[in-house]
């Protein structure tokens, strides 16, 4: 990789920061894949529709109240619904935040279960939350491709392209 990078007119990278810049882009693909990949399902229609039986759901609006860095701040609870999903013959515990009537306790409601870990479920009639989560995502994934490719994929600089070129013309 360091005759690539030379080759590119680049500085080689010592054995320490490739392992560094190679475990933070790693790190940074890992955080945002697995909701990234859950959220695109949900969007698109390809995560599995499953029934989701409603065990207790919280109307949200309570406020919890912190300081933090010496600022006061107050954030308040969303709506949520909790309950169990069987799918592959496990039955699993989810909470998903919801938007809308709540269902009462004993319902059954259908959600998008994501194919990926972390038990990610979106409410099937109410796509925009699965949005906002793949927008989170990029802001993990972005940096950690763009780590990436500058580390694994060097391009000369700009002063070196154009050097090369006017050489190549004369």
């Amino acid at each position: 990789m360091n005759r690539r990078r030379e080759a590119a007119g680049r500085q080689p990278v010592t054995s320490i920061s490739l392992t560094m810049r190679s475990l933070l882009a790693l790190g940074l693909l890992a955080i945002g894949i697995g909701p990234a990949v859950n959220a695109s399902a949900a969007m698109t229609g390809l995560a599995s529709h499953v029934q989701l039986t409603v065990t207790t759901m919280s109307e949200g609006g309570t406020q919890h109240c912190f300081s933090a860095a010496g600022n006061y701040r107050c954030i308040t609870e969303q709506p949520s619904v909790q309950g169990t999903v069987s799918q592959d013959g496990t039955t699993r515990q989810i909470t998903i935040g919801w938007v809308g009537d709540l269902p009462r306790r004993g319902d059954t409601v259908e959600v998008s279960l994501g194919p990926l870990w972390g038990d990610i479920a979106y409410q099937a009639d109410w796509p925009s939350s699965a949005s906002i989560d793949l927008l989170i995502a990029l802001v993990w994934l972005i940096p950690g491709l763009c780590l990436a490719k500058r580390t694994y994929l060097a391009r000369p600089p700009r002063r070196v392209r154009k050097m090369r070129k006017t050489l190549a013309t004369v």
